[in-house]
């Protein structure tokens, strides 16, 4: 465990120090090829080892998203400010914030690749932990590429990284392992255990390049005899934020292989996504997308929530589901009699979208609802869920003889709500045809206010949100296209601030 830790503290640090994270308006695959404008083609060094990640975000993709962390820091907000952290871990974060600011404006881009050679990996079964580099001699290639504005010493970049972290030590013994060498250009991650292999992780300087490696500096890396741009993915790889392949052939147990090709799995799995953050007039917009390619031949058929959904007015939170999705996960699985009773049950809910949906005003007023939408049939389902519903609701008004409740069939389904008040309907808006779709709505000076009686730290942290933050919305919409075979995943959060 301390070994992980040491892991993600050393994470933490140069996520801080490189401000390597965003989400945001998507560029849509159209991204160029980092390795042309950066001068670094890593590729010819990359075996195509079937199971690889690769990842690129530029300065324009996280600007956005940058200034907001700042603002929030400014106000003293940080997600690593916890309650009951000592002024010493406090100045540590002020130290991590004047690190990122020195290399955020002449940071601009990190891209890279993480490549498996599981064959390779297999093999260090019988190895000595001390026999063992990892790195790829190992089956293990990383290779980071951090361009920057103007030329970057590697001694100077790696001395304010060991700055932070060695104050880090002095407050968790835990990351006593990690040993920062300026001079020579490496990290070590010392396995604290007998049976835990040394990391090492070299940084070299080319240009205005800094390259991260495991292993084995860049420079000693040896050309191999298939790299990793002879795969047809790869090109469209590099014009996305991230790409994700995996070969199921890679995997070099053949009975774990043989029975996910027998499952269906025929082709490799491709994962494409884009990441951007946008500003405007004070607000943030931040998108992401993701997808992901369905690596069976197996499609499905009327999948999607087909119109808007019902919900109750100002809802703090929205989740809608395709309840066809449900069947198709049960008509998946091996049939027996326990199977075909469930399957009775599912069919019920053929066609139809559950929506629960939730506002919260204050403590003394909350009100939320389920309701069913475009069953087949609408009044089995009903007779079901009446059945189901009632002595709930009966029993909850004898304890809060105040509360609304109100339980009927409609022409394709039923609301059921409940509240401290009545609640108004209306409509929320669905684009496109998704499987499921959730909505937050989140008013840190409202939630201060509510939470505040329940837990005053928690209240505090919302109070100082609210000092930046008027109000944010974030939906999560995931859709299935037969035609192409896939799952896309959306994801938009919008954040007003004063």
């Amino acid at each position: 465990m301390k070994r992980i830790k040491a892991l993600v503290v050393l994470f933490l640090v140069f996520s801080m120090v490189l401000t390597f994270a965003a989400c945001g308006q998507p560029s849509a695959g159209n991204k160029e090829n980092p390795m042309k404008g950066s001068g670094v083609d890593f590729t010819a060094k990359v075996p195509d080892t079937g199971a690889y990640l690769y990842f690129n975000v530029s300065k324009d993709d996280t600007k956005a998203l940058e200034d907001f962390q700042k603002k929030l820091l400014d106000k003293g907000i940080s997600p690593m400010l916890m309650s009951g952290m000592n002024e010493d871990v406090k100045g540590l974060i002020d130290d991590m914030k004047k690190v990122m600011d020195k290399y955020k404006d002449i940071t601009d881009r990190q891209f890279g690749v993480f490549a498996l050679d599981m064959q390779k990996i297999k093999s260090l079964e019988d190895k000595e932990p001390s026999d063992i580099n990892i790195g790829p001699q190992s089956g293990i290639y990383l290779v980071g590429v951090i361009t920057f504005t103007k030329e970057v010493k590697v001694k100077d970049y790696l001395g304010d990284v060991k700055g932070i972290v060695d104050k880090l030590q002095r407050e968790d013994e835990s990351t006593a392992n990690i040993e920062i060498i300026p001079d020579e250009g490496k990290i070590t991650i010392k396995g604290e255990e007998e049976d835990v292999p040394t990391v090492n992780v070299y940084f070299e300087q080319d240009g205005k390049n800094i390259i991260v490696t495991l292993g084995v500096p860049y420079s000693k890396m040896e050309k191999v005899d298939s790299p990793i741009s002879g795969n047809e993915f790869w090109k469209e790889a590099t014009a996305h934020s991230f790409a994700l392949y995996f070969d199921v052939k890679s995997i070099p147990d053949e009975q774990a292989r043989e029975e996910l090709i027998n499952a269906g799995w025929q082709k490799p799995l491709k994962v494409y996504g884009d990441l951007t953050s946008t500003e405007k007039g004070g607000v943030y917009k931040t998108h992401g997308t993701l997808k992901i390619y369905n690596p069976t031949d197996k499609q499905f058929d009327d999948l999607g929530i087909p119109g808007d959904v019902k919900v109750v007015k100002s809802a703090d939170l929205i989740l809608a589901l395709d309840m066809d999705l449900l069947g198709a996960i049960v008509n998946e699985l091996p049939q027996d009699e326990d199977i075909a009773m469930m399957k009775q049950y599912v069919d019920m809910f053929a066609g139809g979208v559950m929506t629960l949906s939730l506002s919260v005003q204050s403590m003394d007023k909350i009100a939320g609802a389920l309701i069913g939408q475009y069953f087949k049939n609408s009044d089995q389902l009903w007779g079901m869920i009446q059945m189901m519903v009632s002595s709930y609701l009966q029993a909850a008004k004898q304890q809060m003889p105040g509360l609304y409740t109100k339980q009927e069939k409609t022409s394709d389904g039923f609301d059921i709500v409940v509240g401290t008040f009545q609640p108004s309907m209306e409509d929320e808006k669905i684009s496109g045809t998704p499987l499921l779709y959730l909505k937050l709505r989140i008013d840190p000076s409202k939630y201060a206010d509510i939470v505040g009686n329940m837990d005053e730290e928690a209240a505090s942290v919302l109070q100082k949100y609210a000092e930046v933050v008027e109000n944010s919305e974030s939906t999560l919409s995931v859709s299935y296209d037969k035609k192409e075979n896939s799952i896309s995943v959306d994801i938009m959060s919008t954040i007003a601030t004063k």
